[in-house]
Protein backbone atom coordinates (compact mmCIF):
# COMPACT_ATOMS: atom_id res chain seq x y z
CA UNK A 1 0.00 0.00 0.00
CA UNK A 2 0.77 3.69 0.06
CA UNK A 3 1.23 3.82 3.52
CA UNK A 4 3.88 1.08 3.87
CA UNK A 5 5.97 2.11 0.92
CA UNK A 6 6.09 5.49 2.62
CA UNK A 7 6.99 4.12 6.05
CA UNK A 8 8.70 1.40 5.02
CA UNK A 9 12.02 3.19 3.33
CA UNK A 10 14.99 2.85 5.33
CA UNK A 11 15.32 6.62 4.95
CA UNK A 12 11.59 7.18 6.99
CA UNK A 13 13.33 7.22 9.97
CA UNK A 14 15.77 10.03 9.47
CA UNK A 15 12.88 11.74 7.67
CA UNK A 16 10.89 11.50 10.62
CA UNK A 17 13.75 12.81 13.15
CA UNK A 18 14.49 15.80 11.05
CA UNK A 19 10.61 17.04 11.12
CA UNK A 20 10.52 16.40 15.26
CA UNK A 21 13.79 18.76 15.15
CA UNK A 22 12.54 21.83 12.63
CA UNK A 23 10.58 22.95 16.03
CA UNK A 24 11.93 25.92 16.85
CA UNK A 25 13.70 25.39 19.68
CA UNK A 26 15.21 22.29 18.01
CA UNK A 27 16.71 24.55 15.59
CA UNK A 28 17.82 27.26 18.15
CA UNK A 29 19.31 24.71 20.81
CA UNK A 30 17.07 26.52 23.00
CA UNK A 31 15.57 23.16 24.41
CA UNK A 32 16.07 21.87 27.76
CA UNK A 33 18.80 19.45 28.03
CA UNK A 34 17.01 16.21 27.83
CA UNK A 35 14.91 17.82 24.84
CA UNK A 36 18.14 17.93 23.47
CA UNK A 37 19.02 14.59 23.80
CA UNK A 38 15.97 12.99 22.81
CA UNK A 39 16.85 15.06 19.34
CA UNK A 40 20.14 13.77 19.15
CA UNK A 41 18.86 10.25 19.67
CA UNK A 42 16.25 9.87 17.14
CA UNK A 43 18.25 11.78 14.36
CA UNK A 44 21.56 8.85 15.78
CA UNK A 45 19.30 6.15 15.10
CA UNK A 46 17.50 7.52 11.77
CA UNK A 47 21.05 8.29 10.09
CA UNK A 48 22.32 4.45 11.04
CA UNK A 49 19.72 3.09 9.03
CA UNK A 50 20.27 5.42 6.52
CA UNK A 51 23.87 5.26 6.89
CA UNK A 52 23.66 1.22 5.69
CA UNK A 53 21.08 2.40 2.73
CA UNK A 54 23.15 5.32 1.45
CA UNK A 55 26.39 3.53 1.41
CA UNK A 56 25.25 0.55 -0.38
CA UNK A 57 24.00 2.60 -3.10
CA UNK A 58 26.65 4.48 -3.83
CA UNK A 59 28.99 1.21 -3.18
CA UNK A 60 26.57 -0.27 -6.31
CA UNK A 61 26.77 2.93 -8.36
CA UNK A 62 30.50 4.47 -8.31
CA UNK A 63 32.85 1.97 -8.20
CA UNK A 64 33.04 -2.00 -8.75
CA UNK A 65 32.04 -3.37 -6.10
CA UNK A 66 34.23 -6.26 -7.05
CA UNK A 67 37.36 -4.43 -6.68
CA UNK A 68 37.03 -4.07 -2.97
CA UNK A 69 38.16 -0.51 -2.61
CA UNK A 70 34.78 0.67 -0.34
CA UNK A 71 33.77 -2.82 1.59
CA UNK A 72 34.39 -0.40 4.45
CA UNK A 73 32.45 2.21 2.96
CA UNK A 74 30.96 4.61 5.83
CA UNK A 75 29.56 7.79 6.70
CA UNK A 76 31.37 9.70 9.41
CA UNK A 77 28.92 11.07 11.77
CA UNK A 78 31.75 12.64 13.77
CA UNK A 79 33.21 14.78 11.39
CA UNK A 80 31.97 18.05 12.65
CA UNK A 81 34.60 16.72 16.04
CA UNK A 82 37.25 15.98 13.50
CA UNK A 83 36.70 11.76 14.12
CA UNK A 84 36.31 9.78 11.33
CA UNK A 85 37.36 6.32 12.50
CA UNK A 86 38.40 5.36 8.72
CA UNK A 87 40.39 8.03 8.13
CA UNK A 88 42.42 7.98 11.25
CA UNK A 89 43.14 4.53 11.45
CA UNK A 90 43.88 4.51 7.37
CA UNK A 91 46.02 6.98 8.28
CA UNK A 92 48.12 5.94 11.36
CA UNK A 93 51.86 6.06 11.11
CA UNK A 94 52.70 2.21 9.61
CA UNK A 95 49.61 2.17 7.63
CA UNK A 96 49.73 2.24 3.80
CA UNK A 97 46.28 2.17 2.93
CA UNK A 98 45.01 4.31 0.19
CA UNK A 99 41.57 6.62 1.63
CA UNK A 100 38.59 6.79 -0.86
CA UNK A 101 36.25 9.67 -0.14
CA UNK A 102 32.58 10.05 -1.53
CA UNK A 103 31.95 13.51 -2.06
CA UNK A 104 27.94 14.03 -2.32
CA UNK A 105 26.18 16.91 -3.27
CA UNK A 106 22.43 17.38 -2.42
CA UNK A 107 21.73 20.29 -3.99
CA UNK A 108 20.32 20.94 -7.46
CA UNK A 109 23.14 22.56 -8.41
CA UNK A 110 27.10 22.23 -9.57
CA UNK A 111 29.23 22.96 -5.99
CA UNK A 112 32.80 24.07 -5.21
CA UNK A 113 33.57 22.80 -1.76
CA UNK A 114 37.16 22.60 0.73
CA UNK A 115 36.64 19.32 2.43
CA UNK A 116 37.91 18.38 5.53
CA UNK A 117 39.59 15.05 6.68
CA UNK A 118 40.43 13.84 9.97
CA UNK A 119 43.73 12.23 9.88
CA UNK A 120 46.32 10.61 12.34
CA UNK A 121 49.84 11.92 10.75
CA UNK A 122 51.48 14.97 10.06
CA UNK A 123 52.83 12.75 6.68
CA UNK A 124 52.49 14.12 3.41
CA UNK A 125 49.76 12.88 0.70
CA UNK A 126 49.06 13.46 -2.27
CA UNK A 127 45.09 13.63 -3.61
CA UNK A 128 43.15 12.77 -6.96
CA UNK A 129 39.81 12.84 -8.24
CA UNK A 130 38.32 9.85 -10.22
CA UNK A 131 37.28 11.69 -14.09
CA UNK A 132 38.13 12.28 -17.26
CA UNK A 133 36.93 10.90 -20.16
CA UNK A 134 39.49 8.02 -19.48
CA UNK A 135 38.41 7.45 -15.64
CA UNK A 136 41.63 8.68 -14.72
CA UNK A 137 42.57 9.71 -11.53
CA UNK A 138 43.46 13.47 -11.70
CA UNK A 139 45.45 15.49 -8.83
CA UNK A 140 43.48 18.15 -6.87
CA UNK A 141 44.88 20.64 -4.60
CA UNK A 142 45.20 19.77 -0.64
CA UNK A 143 47.03 20.90 2.21
CA UNK A 144 47.19 19.33 6.18
CA UNK A 145 47.08 21.67 9.42
CA UNK A 146 47.13 21.04 12.91
CA UNK A 147 44.23 20.41 14.65
CA UNK A 148 44.32 22.70 17.69
CA UNK A 149 41.27 20.59 19.25
CA UNK A 150 40.11 23.67 21.59
CA UNK A 151 36.90 22.12 23.01
CA UNK A 152 39.12 18.68 24.05
CA UNK A 153 37.13 16.26 22.15
CA UNK A 154 38.51 12.79 23.14
CA UNK A 155 39.44 11.25 20.30
CA UNK A 156 39.68 14.05 17.34
CA UNK A 157 42.21 13.21 15.33
CA UNK A 158 46.26 16.01 15.59
CA UNK A 159 45.32 17.13 12.14
CA UNK A 160 43.24 17.99 9.36
CA UNK A 161 43.20 17.19 5.52
CA UNK A 162 42.01 19.93 3.40
CA UNK A 163 41.40 19.18 -0.44
CA UNK A 164 39.41 20.92 -2.96
CA UNK A 165 36.20 19.73 -4.08
CA UNK A 166 35.47 20.62 -7.27
CA UNK A 167 32.33 20.50 -9.91
CA UNK A 168 30.46 18.48 -7.57
CA UNK A 169 27.06 17.59 -10.31
CA UNK A 170 23.67 18.73 -8.75
CA UNK A 171 22.14 16.15 -6.83
CA UNK A 172 25.38 13.60 -7.90
CA UNK A 173 28.37 12.47 -6.07
CA UNK A 174 32.46 12.44 -6.56
CA UNK A 175 34.97 10.27 -5.26
CA UNK A 176 38.64 10.70 -4.52
CA UNK A 177 41.57 9.09 -3.21
CA UNK A 178 44.10 10.23 -0.60
CA UNK A 179 47.49 8.59 -0.66
CA UNK A 180 50.22 8.86 1.89
CA UNK A 181 53.62 9.96 -0.06
CA UNK A 182 56.93 8.38 1.66
CA UNK A 183 60.35 10.18 1.90
CA UNK A 184 61.20 8.28 -1.19
CA UNK A 185 58.51 9.06 -2.94
CA UNK A 186 58.35 13.37 -1.96
CA UNK A 187 62.23 13.22 -3.74
CA UNK A 188 61.07 12.18 -6.47
CA UNK A 189 61.30 14.24 -9.61
CA UNK A 190 58.51 12.83 -11.38
CA UNK A 191 55.92 14.44 -8.96
CA UNK A 192 57.41 18.17 -9.12
CA UNK A 193 54.23 19.97 -7.62
CA UNK A 194 53.62 17.93 -5.09
CA UNK A 195 55.75 19.80 -2.24
CA UNK A 196 54.55 23.29 -3.59
CA UNK A 197 50.53 22.12 -3.72
CA UNK A 198 51.22 20.71 0.53
CA UNK A 199 53.65 23.42 1.60
CA UNK A 200 52.37 24.59 4.66
CA UNK A 201 53.44 27.50 7.22
CA UNK A 202 52.69 28.60 10.20
CA UNK A 203 53.27 32.65 11.00
CA UNK A 204 52.62 34.81 13.99
CA UNK A 205 54.52 38.00 13.28
CA UNK A 206 53.38 39.83 10.50
CA UNK A 207 53.55 43.52 11.48
CA UNK A 208 50.96 46.06 12.54
CA UNK A 209 48.26 43.56 10.77
CA UNK A 210 47.65 40.21 8.64
CA UNK A 211 46.28 40.26 5.75
CA UNK A 212 44.65 37.00 4.56
CA UNK A 213 42.97 36.53 0.77
CA UNK A 214 41.44 34.90 -1.44
CA UNK A 215 40.49 35.48 -5.49
CA UNK A 216 37.27 37.42 -4.02
CA UNK A 217 37.90 39.31 -0.69
CA UNK A 218 40.94 40.40 1.38
CA UNK A 219 40.40 40.26 5.28
CA UNK A 220 42.99 42.10 7.45
CA UNK A 221 42.95 41.39 11.38
CA UNK A 222 44.46 43.54 14.08
CA UNK A 223 47.60 41.77 14.19
CA UNK A 224 47.97 41.84 18.43
CA UNK A 225 44.43 40.36 19.05
CA UNK A 226 43.73 38.55 15.67
CA UNK A 227 40.52 40.30 15.96
CA UNK A 228 38.89 40.99 12.32
CA UNK A 229 39.14 45.17 11.39
CA UNK A 230 38.22 45.20 7.96
CA UNK A 231 37.04 43.16 4.37
CA UNK A 232 37.35 44.26 1.35
CA UNK A 233 35.53 42.87 -1.78
CA UNK A 234 38.30 42.75 -4.37
CA UNK A 235 35.69 42.26 -7.10
CA UNK A 236 34.24 45.66 -6.48
CA UNK A 237 36.57 47.30 -4.70
CA UNK A 238 34.37 47.59 -1.57
CA UNK A 239 35.78 47.77 1.82
CA UNK A 240 34.02 47.31 5.37
CA UNK A 241 34.97 48.38 8.48
CA UNK A 242 34.65 45.40 10.80
CA UNK A 243 34.67 45.67 14.85
CA UNK A 244 34.25 42.09 16.31
CA UNK A 245 33.17 41.54 20.04
CA UNK A 246 32.38 38.78 22.57
CA UNK A 247 30.37 39.53 25.60
CA UNK A 248 27.90 38.42 27.82
CA UNK A 249 24.87 39.67 29.91
CA UNK A 250 24.42 37.96 33.71
CA UNK A 251 21.57 35.44 33.50
CA UNK A 252 18.37 36.30 35.95
CA UNK A 253 17.82 33.17 38.41
CA UNK A 254 15.19 33.67 41.23
CA UNK A 255 17.41 33.22 44.83
CA UNK A 256 20.26 35.92 43.45
CA UNK A 257 19.96 39.44 44.52
CA UNK A 258 18.54 41.04 41.20
CA UNK A 259 18.39 44.71 42.16
CA UNK A 260 14.84 44.92 40.88
CA UNK A 261 12.65 47.81 39.86
CA UNK A 262 10.35 49.09 42.74
CA UNK A 263 8.25 50.61 41.00
CA UNK A 264 7.81 51.53 36.93
CA UNK A 265 4.52 52.63 35.44
CA UNK A 266 5.46 51.53 32.42
CA UNK A 267 5.07 47.71 32.82
CA UNK A 268 2.26 47.94 35.37
CA UNK A 269 -1.04 46.23 35.45
CA UNK A 270 -3.24 45.16 32.61
CA UNK A 271 -0.73 42.35 31.89
CA UNK A 272 1.44 44.73 30.29
CA UNK A 273 4.80 43.39 28.66
CA UNK A 274 8.75 44.49 28.17
CA UNK A 275 9.28 46.16 24.80
CA UNK A 276 9.09 43.36 22.04
CA UNK A 277 7.32 40.72 24.02
CA UNK A 278 3.48 40.02 22.94
CA UNK A 279 0.68 39.89 25.56
CA UNK A 280 -0.01 36.42 25.22
CA UNK A 281 3.86 35.83 27.17
CA UNK A 282 2.45 37.11 30.19
CA UNK A 283 2.82 39.98 32.74
CA UNK A 284 6.34 40.80 32.97
CA UNK A 285 6.00 43.30 35.62
CA UNK A 286 6.19 40.58 38.79
CA UNK A 287 9.37 40.07 36.88
CA UNK A 288 10.70 43.67 37.07
CA UNK A 289 9.59 43.99 40.61
CA UNK A 290 11.18 40.13 41.57
CA UNK A 291 7.84 39.26 42.86
CA UNK A 292 7.01 36.73 40.56
CA UNK A 293 5.30 33.25 42.42
CA UNK A 294 6.34 31.32 39.44
CA UNK A 295 9.43 32.23 38.63
CA UNK A 296 11.31 31.17 35.12
CA UNK A 297 15.06 31.68 35.41
CA UNK A 298 17.38 32.57 32.22
CA UNK A 299 17.88 29.32 30.14
CA UNK A 300 15.83 26.59 28.29
CA UNK A 301 13.07 28.94 26.23
CA UNK A 302 13.96 31.68 27.22
CA UNK A 303 16.80 34.99 27.53
CA UNK A 304 16.18 36.76 30.51
CA UNK A 305 19.26 38.53 31.55
CA UNK A 306 19.38 40.82 34.92
CA UNK A 307 17.49 43.77 34.91
CA UNK A 308 20.52 46.22 34.20
CA UNK A 309 20.57 44.42 30.56
CA UNK A 310 24.27 45.27 31.01
CA UNK A 311 26.53 43.83 27.86
CA UNK A 312 29.93 42.97 29.54
CA UNK A 313 32.65 42.73 27.40
CA UNK A 314 35.54 39.94 27.09
CA UNK A 315 38.27 41.33 25.37
CA UNK A 316 40.23 39.21 23.31
CA UNK A 317 43.85 38.39 24.42
CA UNK A 318 47.20 39.45 23.11
CA UNK A 319 49.85 38.58 20.52
CA UNK A 320 51.31 35.64 22.49
CA UNK A 321 47.64 34.06 21.91
CA UNK A 322 46.98 34.62 17.97
CA UNK A 323 48.72 32.18 15.41
CA UNK A 324 48.21 32.27 11.79
CA UNK A 325 48.28 29.01 9.83
CA UNK A 326 48.66 30.02 5.92
CA UNK A 327 48.27 26.95 3.41
CA UNK A 328 48.12 26.90 -0.44
CA UNK A 329 44.64 26.11 0.34
CA UNK A 330 42.96 27.60 3.58
CA UNK A 331 43.94 30.34 5.62
CA UNK A 332 43.23 30.88 9.20
CA UNK A 333 43.11 33.26 11.88
CA UNK A 334 43.20 31.79 15.63
CA UNK A 335 42.68 34.49 18.74
CA UNK A 336 41.32 33.61 22.24
CA UNK A 337 38.71 35.89 24.01
CA UNK A 338 38.15 36.72 27.80
CA UNK A 339 40.39 35.93 31.34
CA UNK A 340 41.57 32.32 30.73
CA UNK A 341 40.69 32.12 27.62
CA UNK A 342 37.40 30.41 27.84
CA UNK A 343 36.40 31.61 23.99
CA UNK A 344 38.30 30.25 21.04
CA UNK A 345 37.69 32.01 17.70
CA UNK A 346 39.06 29.82 13.88
CA UNK A 347 38.47 32.86 11.50
CA UNK A 348 38.39 30.69 7.68
CA UNK A 349 38.88 31.70 4.55
CA UNK A 350 38.35 29.15 1.55
CA UNK A 351 39.28 29.49 -1.95
CA UNK A 352 36.67 30.66 -4.35
CA UNK A 353 34.12 31.78 -1.46
CA UNK A 354 32.73 35.39 -1.23
CA UNK A 355 32.70 35.06 2.83
CA UNK A 356 34.91 34.07 5.50
CA UNK A 357 33.96 31.63 8.03
CA UNK A 358 33.70 31.97 11.65
CA UNK A 359 34.64 28.82 14.10
CA UNK A 360 33.86 29.12 17.81
CA UNK A 361 34.13 27.17 20.86
CA UNK A 362 32.89 28.63 23.70
CA UNK A 363 33.43 27.05 27.13
CA UNK A 364 33.58 25.96 30.10
CA UNK A 365 31.64 29.34 30.64
CA UNK A 366 32.82 30.32 34.47
CA UNK A 367 29.94 30.63 36.42
CA UNK A 368 31.35 30.93 39.91
CA UNK A 369 29.85 34.79 39.44
CA UNK A 370 26.83 33.96 38.36
CA UNK A 371 25.06 32.30 34.66
CA UNK A 372 26.41 34.31 31.50
CA UNK A 373 24.03 35.14 28.38
CA UNK A 374 26.61 34.68 25.64
CA UNK A 375 26.81 36.88 22.59
CA UNK A 376 29.12 37.94 19.68
CA UNK A 377 28.19 41.52 18.50
CA UNK A 378 29.67 42.56 14.76
CA UNK A 379 29.23 46.15 14.52
CA UNK A 380 30.27 47.84 11.02
CA UNK A 381 30.17 50.87 8.60
CA UNK A 382 27.72 49.40 6.50
CA UNK A 383 25.14 52.62 5.74
CA UNK A 384 21.86 50.36 5.84
CA UNK A 385 20.05 53.35 7.84
CA UNK A 386 19.57 50.64 10.78
CA UNK A 387 17.33 47.88 8.29
CA UNK A 388 18.55 44.48 8.60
Amino acid sequence: TDTDAWNASPLYELDDAMAVVQHHDGVSGTSKQHVAYDYAKRIAGGMNKANSFVTDALRKLLLNSNEGVLDNLTYCMLNNETICTVSQEASREGRKEDIYVIVYNALAKERHEVVSLPIDSSSYYFVEKLGGEQSDWVPVESSVLPNTNYAQVIGAASNIMHFEAKDIPPLGASVFRVSRLENEVLSSTSIPAVPRNLRRSVQNDMGDEIVMSNDILSVTFDQSTGVITSITNLRDGITVNVEQQYGFYKSAFKDAPMNFVEDNDNFKGDGKCLPGYTDAEGDEYPWLVGSAENWQNSGAYIFRPTIDQKLHNLPPKRAQSVVVYNSELVKEVHSVFGQGGWIKQIARLLPGKDFVEIEYIVGPVPIDDGGKEVVSKWTTSIANDGQF
